[in-house]
């Protein structure tokens, strides 16, 4: 059983089938898209099949069972498979149903450290991008779509899917603007492109599409069709062998998603040279990289060793009066 793009689609059975459906609604009536946790719940009634279910009443013995099926994941995969159980645990008691709420277990911190690419790599990445030698497939639009979809991906720190989600409809090529559409969180915003990128983009439309349709994929094959992340990835690892930065494998990086980091960081940095007060600049940064709150976006902050003197210098001069010299 795969997952549903609409979650209502799922097979939800047993006696909670109908509560589970009407708890999803209101979650997507809430701006939710609720895919996988839809996914999970219509598992989760199929187990209710197992057990002595009565008024309705979500039982610890239920809970267990269904946590002791995910016991053999790793916590953060357990927790995930625990977060809609709890929350139609909440939606049952509110409506007056007798429910036990699961306790969800803590999820490690992750060491994980994004790498931050300096000015050298992204140099010698964009060079590389841009000799991309047409292979196999003569009707590839690789050696014309990879170079500008990353220098998209750099200059508005877009997540690789809302790029590849983006509609010819969906960019101004004369006001360079990107309308992206029910990104993470079911959120929708607006990411101005800068000049340069701007006329990158026109320049690749007239190559690409020589017919303009508003539905179309702007980035696309030469069947209009979608690219998806894997054939971007395969590639993505080429170049970055041809240009001598050294791929460590899958999950270790430099991950495609790494281009967003070093977004947030040099956009940061630049601000900071420019006297802007990072604390203004952070709630800007962001609304425009499309996150919840300023906590999120705190987290694609890595400083690199360069940059650690000029913050530190910026918040000494600023605060020096707190704590004056002592003379002794």
């Amino acid at each position: 059983m795969g997952v549903k793009t609409n979650p209502l689609e799922n097979n939800f059975v047993g006696p909670f089938s109908d509560l589970i459906m009407r708890f999803i609604e209101l979650k997507i009536s809430q701006g939710y898209k609720y895919a996988c946790q839809g996914h999970i719940l219509s598992k989760f009634s199929h187990l209710s099949f197992n057990h002595q279910i009565e008024n309705c009443i979500l039982s610890k013995e239920l809970v267990q069972d269904w946590r002791d099926k995910n016991s053999q994941v790793k916590s953060n995969t357990l927790a995930q498979a625990l977060f809609p159980v709890r929350d139609f645990a909440l939606y049952l008691i509110d409506l007056g149903y007798e429910a036990h709420v699961p306790i969800i277990p803590r999820i490690p911190i992750s060491s994980f450290v994004p790498h931050i690419f300096t000015q050298d790599e992204l140099s010698r990445f964009f060079q590389c991008s841009d000799n991309i030698q047409q292979r196999n497939h003569y009707n590839s639009t690789m050696p014309i779509v990879f170079p500008v979809l990353f220098r998209m991906l750099f200059g508005c720190g877009l997540r690789i899917s809302e790029a590849l989600n983006l509609k010819i409809g969906e960019v101004d090529l004369e006001e360079g603007i990107l309308t992206i559409l029910k990104a993470k969180g079911n959120k929708d915003r607006f990411v101005p492109m800068s000049e340069s990128l701007t006329k990158i983009c026109q320049a690749y439309v007239e190559l690409i599409h020589a017919e303009l349709n508003a539905n179309d994929f702007f980035f696309c094959m030469r069947n209009r069709k979608r690219l998806c992340e894997t054939t971007i990835f395969e590639r993505y690892k080429k170049v970055l062998q041809t240009c001598g930065i050294k791929h460590q494998g899958k999950g270790y990086g430099p991950r495609v998603h790494d281009f967003r980091h070093t977004y947030a960081v040099l956009s940061m940095r630049e601000s900071h040279r420019k006297g802007v007060d990072i604390y203004y600049f952070m709630p800007i940064l962001s609304n425009y990289m499309g996150h919840e709150n300023v906590y999120d976006t705190e987290k694609y902050i890595r400083l690199p060793t360069e940059f650690h003197s000029e913050v530190r210098n910026a918040v000494s001069k600023e605060t020096e009066y707190i704590i004056p010299e002592v003379s002794i």
